[in-house]
């Protein structure tokens, strides 16, 4: 665990700031807050992430709370309160006063080091599970009330399926994300006892939008979550909700081999746990399959020749995330193991990037002292990840260039300086890179530069799609037996 306060004194870069939290948080609000925490924690917490101690601030009952409760995670459930907000404005103010507070629990105690990085990552990813779910609850209510009881055409109560896939669906989700959705529902039928009865399509459709809007809106009180519904089946262009057998129907006749990756992760939220059993049954030939394709290597080194020019060309080299020895790379060796060995190796077909990484290595697939490299390489990022949004709740993996922000981030990640943090930094990224490279083993030739552009721009975006695009350029997949070399 890395803890700011582990640093003897402050950096002279901080040192202004840090003179200034007495002003900025009152002394009475600082003696209260010392009771229950030593001083060198509030101030090591608040340089770490100035959104903390804007909240701290704007909060000073919850924030005393927090303090005292420390050691406590994000609940199992949302508070009372939540349920009991009839008017949708007023039930909008209290979901963003609960994500801003829990949110507050999981950067006080990752930057204090009172949690793991798993625990932090089990955290947030429990924060969005339980928002989406309110979200989704409050909504059904209120629309079922003036529309009716969606219904099977035998009767049965149907509920909104909301399937996360990414981070979210890993149960590893980062301090400040969006999240990948899917919406679904189990079957078509009309809704019951409203003004007139609707479509289930166009019940949940509508369902669909209102969870949307409340997470995603920015309002005086902020955001809960940002929403990616990109994902879903025929993207964009397709529909914002179907049934079940409809996305049955895409996925085993009409999907593109690259959903295979973004499916891996894919987990739900809400909806009938047996019907969603049975949707993830039906759907694994499909995201795993029996046979081994060895025919990729080419396309793979051209893939790796991609990357390396758009992350020069673009100034991706301080993205922790898409640059050299980034996370992206990391997940991506992980990835391709799974879905090449994931059909005949049952222990691979995990959510959890660190359980599948451990699965690679127990197998075979991936050196364990290669594994463990990775794993620490991994956490490191993650870790890295979480500073740099913890600083303003914002979705950035970008390493800070000015001195200030270097400064912070040191000090957040416990370092006496940047040139410190920077040696780790470079080590753990050239270990992944490595391992990377050994995947996608040569540059590509001449000739693929007009490829080597698109997939560069694709991996450049950064979502899931895109890289699952690059992963399964035209059909084929990576053989997992470079990974030995």
């Amino acid at each position: 665990m890395r803890r700011c306060f582990h640093v003897e004194g402050i950096p002279a870069a901080l040192e202004a700031e840090a003179a200034t939290l007495p002003e900025r948080l009152g002394e009475s609000l600082l003696a209260r807050l010392s009771e229950q925490r030593p001083l060198a924690e509030i101030r090591g917490v608040c340089l770490s992430s100035p959104w903390l101690a804007d909240w701290i601030a704007r909060e000073p009952a919850a924030a005393v709370a927090l303090a005292a409760s420390i050691h406590a995670g994000v609940p199992v459930d949302c508070p009372v309160r939540l349920g009991a907000c009839v008017d949708n404005d007023a039930f909008d103010a209290e979901l963003r006063r609960f994500r801003n507070a829990e949110l507050a629990r999981i950067a006080w105690r990752d930057i204090a080091g009172h949690a793991t990085l798993d625990l932090t990552l089990a955290d947030t990813s429990r924060l969005a599970d339980l928002c989406i779910a309110a979200a989704v609850d409050h909504h059904h209510l209120d629309l079922t009330a003036r529309e009716g009881m969606p219904s099977s055409a035998t009767g049965v109560p149907q509920s909104l399926i909301v399937l996360a896939l990414g981070k979210l669906g890993g149960g590893e989700l980062n301090f400040s994300s969006d999240v990948d959705l899917i919406f679904a529902y189990e079957e078509a039928g009309m809704t019951r006892g409203g003004r007139e009865a609707l479509d289930n399509q166009e019940y949940f459709t509508r369902l669909a939008r209102r969870v949307i809007r409340s997470l995603d809106a920015t309002t005086g009180d902020g955001f809960v979550f940002r929403v990616d519904t990109r994902l879903r089946p025929f993207g964009d262009s397709g529909p914002l909700v179907m049934s079940l057998a409809a996305a049955r129907n895409y996925y085993l006749n009409h999907a593109r081999d690259w959903e295979r990756y973004a499916m891996i992760k894919a987990r739900a939220i809400t909806g009938a746990a047996p019907a969603v059993a049975r949707f993830e049954e039906e759907l694994r030939p499909f995201v795993y399959r029996r046979y081994l394709d060895f025919g990729a290597i080419e396309a793979l080194r051209t893939m790796k020749a991609s990357i390396e020019s758009e992350v020069e060309r673009k100034g991706l080299r301080d993205d922790v995330k898409r640059g050299p020895g980034g996370i992206r790379e990391v997940e991506f060796i992980v990835q391709c193991l799974q879905l090449i060995r994931g059909g005949r190796l049952p222990a691979l077909r995990t959510r959890s990037f660190h359980a599948a990484l451990a699965a690679t290595a127990t197998h075979g697939l991936i050196a364990p002292s290669v594994a463990t490299d990775l794993a620490q390489a991994y956490c490191f990022l993650r870790c890295t990840e979480h500073r740099l949004q913890q600083v303003a709740d914002r979705q950035t993996q970008r390493l800070p260039r000015d001195a200030l922000g270097r400064a912070r981030l040191a000090f957040g990640l416990g370092h006496p300086d940047w040139a410190a943090l920077e040696v780790e930094l470079n080590a753990e990224r050239d270990t992944i890179a490595g391992e990377f490279a050994r995947l996608l083993a040569a540059e590509a030739a001449p000739e693929d530069r007009a490829a080597v552009r698109q997939q560069g721009a694709d991996w450049r975006e950064g979502s899931e799609a895109s890289i699952a695009r690059l992963l399964l350029a035209s059909g084929h997949e990576p053989d997992p037996l470079i990974m030995q070399a």
